[in-house]
């Protein structure tokens, strides 16, 4: 992460847009910020339609679960995350977290 004293940009160095559908296997998880606006916070990979594998910090609040409104397709909506939590204190969680998403009807 590159941080600038008004600008916080997070990009990976080399890297690219990924076009839609080339890796249907990912899952992209969105915060909502102050405003209401969704910004990507972090990915998971689907083991199945309903599951999502992603890190346990990515769900400690429920509500970070969220699907990008921009997408052109139905994604499934966000359901119930459970967090594998090793430490006894929720900032420090590790290791890994699964999410159950409602599909669309």
């Amino acid at each position: 992460m590159w941080k600038n004293k008004s600008i916080q940009l997070k990009f990976i160095i080399g890297g690219g847009d990924a076009e839609q559908g080339a890796w249907p296997w990912m899952a992209a998880i969105h915060e909502r910020d102050p405003m209401g606006a969704l910004y990507p916070s972090c990915t998971g990979f689907l083991i199945d339609r309903r599951h999502v594998v992603s890190a346990a910090h990515c769900l400690i609040e429920e509500t970070q679960v969220s699907t990008p409104h921009e997408s052109d397709h139905v994604p499934p909506r966000p359901g119930r995350g459970v967090p594998y939590l090793s430490h006894s204190r929720p900032t420090q969680a590790t290791g890994p977290a699964l999410s159950t998403m409602t599909l669309p009807s």
